[in-house]
C-alpha cells in the first residue's frame, strides 16, 4: 500500500506544467505558491514511496553487493543527465524559448521521467517471503522505533548525521540564483553547472562502487557528507569577498551536489 503515495506524488511536476501552460506565470505569487506546495506534496509522498525502494532492494541485493549495484546506477544516470545539462543551456540561452516555455518543458519533461519509474514498479518481482498480516498500530510502531533509537547509538549517529547534512538540501535551489544575481554568470551557464553536478555525481558513483566493497558503505558516507559541507562554505566564501576569488571556483558548490 505504501507505493500508492508515488501515485500521488509523482504527477506533481507534470500538474505544474499544466498550470504553466493554462497562464499561472501571469502571477508570480500564486506561481511560487502552487509551486512550493506541488513541491513538499511530491518530496512528502515520495518519502514514503522510498521505503519500498530501499526495501525491495534490500531483499534482492546482498550487503556486499550493494555499493556497486547504486555505484553504477548513479553512473548511468549520471551520464543520461549530461544531455538534460546541454538542453538546460539551450532552452535558458540567447537561441531557447524563455520563460515561461522553457520552464514548462522542464517540469514536463521531469514529470514525465518520475511517471516512467512509477511504471518501473511493474517489471519488479518482489522476493516471497512469510508476511505478518497483523499491524502494528502506530503507538506499537512508535513504540518500536522508540526502542530501536535508545538501544542503538551507531542509529542514533547516523541520523543525526543524516538530518544535519539534509539541511543542505534547503539552499540547493539557491546556488543557481546566487551564480547569477550576485556573481554575473549568465543565465545560460545552469546548464553547464548541471553538467558540472552530473559529471561529479557519475565520478563519484564509480568512485564509491569501489570503495563500497573495499572499505565498507558507513566510508561512503564519511566522504560524501564532508564533500557535501564544502559546497556551501564555497558559496559563502563568495558571498562575503566575491571579487577576491575566482569565479569558475564557485562550479565547486555544484561537484558537492553531485557527490552528495
Amino acid at each position: 500500500y505504501l507505493t500508492r503515495a508515488g501515485l500521488v506524488g509523482r504527477p506533481m511536476y507534470l500538474v505544474f506544467a499544466l498550470a504553466l501552460v493554462l497562464g499561472v506565470a501571469r502571477a508570480p505569487t500564486l506561481a511560487v505558491t502552487l509551486f512550493f506546495l506541488l513541491h513538499t506534496t511530491m518530496y512528502v509522498a515520495l518519502s514514503i514511496d522510498t521505503i519500498v525502494w530501499w526495501d525491495v532492494l534490500a531483499k534482492t541485493i546482498p550487503a556486499s553487493r550493494r555499493g556497486r549495484v547504486l555505484g553504477f546506477s548513479t553512473a548511468l544516470r549520471g551520464t543520461i543527465s549530461i544531455g538534460v545539462g546541454l538542453l538546460i543551456a539551450h532552452q535558458l540561452g540567447d537561441s531557447g524559448p524563455g520563460f515561461p516555455t522553457a520552464y514548462t518543458i522542464f517540469f514536463a519533461a521531469a514529470g514525465g521521467c518520475f511517471m516512467l519509474s512509477l511504471v518501473s514498479w511493474l517489471f519488479i518481482v518482489e522476493p516471497a517471503e512469510p508476511v505478518d498480516e497483523r499491524r502494528p498500530t502506530w503507538p506499537e510502531y512508535g513504540r518500536e522505533i522508540a526502542g530501536i533509537l535508545r538501544g542503538s547509538s551507531a542509529f542514533r549517529r547516523l541520523l543525526a548525521v543524516r538530518l544535519l547534512s539534509g539541511f543542505n538540501g534547503l539552499t540547493l535551489g539557491f546556488f543557481g540564483l546566487f551564480g547569477i544575481k550576485q556573481l554575473g554568470f549568465a543565465p545560460s551557464t545552469l546548464g553547464i553547472f548541471a553538467m558540472v553536478q552530473t559529471v561529479s555525481g557519475i565520478m563519484a558513483g564509480l568512485w564509491f562502487a569501489r570503495v563500497s566493497e573495499r572499505s565498507g558503505n558507513h566510508r561512503i558516507v564519511q566522504i560524501a557528507t564532508l564533500v557535501s559541507v564544502t559546497g556551501p562554505i564555497v558559496a559563502l566564501a563568495f558571498l562575503v569577498a566575491p571579487d577576491l576569488l575566482w569565479r569558475p571556483l564557485y562550479g565547486w558548490t555544484f561537484v558537492s551536489i553531485g557527490v552528495f
